[in-house]
């Protein structure tokens, strides 16, 4: 186990603003969170998919309390995480 979390969040395209962190064990958890937001129905998520990415911003060290900047990187735009299309 590496103590590394992933700092995420939520890139609203309409509203140019980054939304309040979240951390995630790894890219792929929290791509799994994303997906079962797209998932409820009614949602701003599952209505609007197209308008929001998700995007790495930084790592935490759990073990460590330190916050190791990279690159941003988008892992996905939420469109394209809608399961059945």
């Amino acid at each position: 186990m590496t103590g590394l979390k992933g700092i995420y969040s939520i890139y609203d395209r309409k509203g140019e603003v980054y939304l309040p962190p979240f951390m995630e064990t790894a890219d792929g958890t929290a791509i799994r969170k994303m997906q079962d937001m797209v998932a409820q129905a009614g949602s701003i998520w599952a209505n609007h998919p197209a308008d929001f990415d998700l995007v790495k911003l930084a790592e935490f060290g759990e073990l460590s309390g330190s916050v190791k900047q990279i690159n941003k990187e988008v892992l996905a735009n939420l469109a394209t995480l809608v399961q059945g299309e």
